[in-house]
């Protein structure tokens, strides 16, 4: 045991780590954001090995923290909203060898500190994988969505997969490494089902997982807003963006907090490899917007980042529009209530303002989609930045009908895609995302790498516009969801 005070302004956390010292030490520490404070890791050492399943990662942090964010290699161990900011790390789950770990702080203002040490892992001789956890499943139309937990130990090396497996009749799925999250298809309606889950590394296949729940899929008695259409249009006249925030993908799909999204993923398209651009929110919505973060590091207002660029708005003159739910008054320049301003980008963009003040308007009773582009920004509780994933599943589950019973998609040329600006400040920044329009082939589930570039790609393509910035490169998204002939 051993304990350290940091100077003035800086908490005091005491360090607990099963560690061993090694001769070299490394410290790594990542440039902090300017006007923020620095961070420093105390445990595990800089050089130090480590093993077992409660290693300790400890450091301090300024006073002024909002939220501390740990990860290993890159992939979050924890987010951390209070003192005293440490989390526990099971080193088993990764392979014996050299290792980073990162803190990540982040300011009331949203400005962001960091810093990594690297350390060894030495455990014992690999084996395979331990049983995942957790296995639920949610019924869809002939299919099931899977959601489990990363088992407690990957036996030394990584997990390269999984596979799901019903009982009875064996349908199965498998998966990559780092998804744990999967849709099932091929169910025969009206049949009671469990599923169980194995996960497989380099060594062998590791023991089956308890048996999820019970469920019974069942085909749909309505029509549902995909498969329309065999056809899709050579070009749209409306396409629809929602965007919620801060959630992982693994958090959304296949959690029983989320039925409606997970429903509407299984009966219309879901990208299962989507990935936002930074941490945090403010360049992501900027960069899904113009095709980059156009320097963006935090989530100052418009007065701040005042951007006369090219964006998808300016590419549309007035046939756009952008409803954000409860601000005060149309392209309203700071936050209020709850009304974040960082997350209508349409405020940002000076060469738009005479448009902005017309366009940017606060979200009525029934959302008005007549516009080639709708951008829809819920309010920072049903956007689940501040309240749960289930409350933004239920307002969503209210929204989109309205969207989905009106004229404009019953003309079969409207697409909606509802996305995430970022996940819950990982380095992976995996996010979900779910496409609907009439001709999306009800369970599409695309593994193709996309992001919000790509997204901002697919619209421009649909609504047959040219490309703003990394949008030109990223891939489209139009085939997977056959969007287009």
């Amino acid at each position: 045991m051993a304990s350290s005070c940091f100077p003035t302004g800086l908490r005091c956390i005491r360090l607990v780590a099963v560690a061993v010292a090694t001769a070299t030490a490394l410290l790594l520490a990542a440039p902090s954001t300017a006007g923020a404070a620095a961070v420093t890791i105390t445990s595990p050492a800089a050089g130090a090995t480590v093993s077992g399943t409660q290693v300790t990662l400890t450091g301090s942090v300024p006073g002024s923290t909002r939220s501390v964010r740990w990860s290993v290699d890159g992939v979050t161990v924890a987010t951390v909203t209070s003192a005293p900011w440490s989390a526990t790390w099971n080193s088993t789950s990764a392979i014996n060898g050299t290792h980073t770990a990162t803190v990540t702080a982040v300011s009331k203002s949203g400005r962001t500190s960091s810093a990594s040490v690297q350390f060894t892992v030495r455990n014992t001789t690999l084996t395979v994988p331990g049983a995942p956890t957790g296995v639920s499943a949610i019924a869809g139309n002939a299919s099931a969505t899977v959601k489990w937990t990363a088992p407690a130990s990957t036996g030394g090396s990584p997990i390269t997969g999984y596979r799901v497996t019903a009982s009875p009749g064996g349908a199965s799925a498998v998966t990559g490494g780092s998804i744990t999250t999967a849709t099932l298809t091929g169910l025969t309606n009206g049949t009671s089902y469990t599923v169980t889950v194995t996960a497989t590394n380099a060594v062998g296949t590791g023991p089956a997982s308890a048996s999820s729940n019970a469920f019974t899929p069942t085909a749909s008695t309505t029509a549902g807003p995909c498969g329309r259409s065999a056809t899709p249009p050579s070009a749209y006249q409306h396409v629809v963006w929602i965007v919620f925030e801060n959630h992982q993908y693994s958090q959304v799909m296949g959690s029983a907090s989320a039925p409606y999204i997970n429903k509407l993923a299984a009966s219309c398209g879901s990208a299962t490899n989507m990935f936002a651009e930074a941490h945090p929110s403010l360049p992501n919505y900027i960069a899904m917007t113009s095709g980059g973060p156009q320097g963006i590091t935090d989530d100052s207002g418009p007065s701040a980042h005042r951007l006369n660029v090219p964006s998808i708005f300016s590419q549309l003159g007035t046939n756009w529009r952008s409803l954000e739910e409860s601000m005060p008054s149309n392209c309203y320049q700071s936050d209020s209530g709850q009304y974040a301003v960082r997350h209508n980008p349409a405020a940002y963009y000076t060469n738009i303002a005479a448009a902005c003040s017309t366009q940017d308007v606060p979200l009525g009773a029934t959302p008005n989609i007549g516009s080639a582009f709708t951008f829809i920004t819920p309010n920072v509780c049903n956007d689940m930045h501040d309240c749960s994933i289930a409350t933004g599943d239920s307002w969503l589950s209210k929204e989109l009908p309205l969207i989905l019973n009106s004229s404009e998609y019953a003309a079969g040329s409207t697409a909606v895609f509802i996305t995430w600006d970022e996940d819950d400040f990982s380095t992976v920044n995996h996010i979900p995302t779910v496409v609907v329009a009439p001709s999306v082939v009800p369970g599409t589930s695309s593994g193709t790498r996309f992001d919000h570039y790509a997204m901002l790609h697919t619209t421009e393509q649909m609504l047959k516009l040219s490309y703003l910035g990394n949008a030109a490169t990223a891939p489209s998204m139009a085939p997977a969801f056959h969007l287009l002939p």
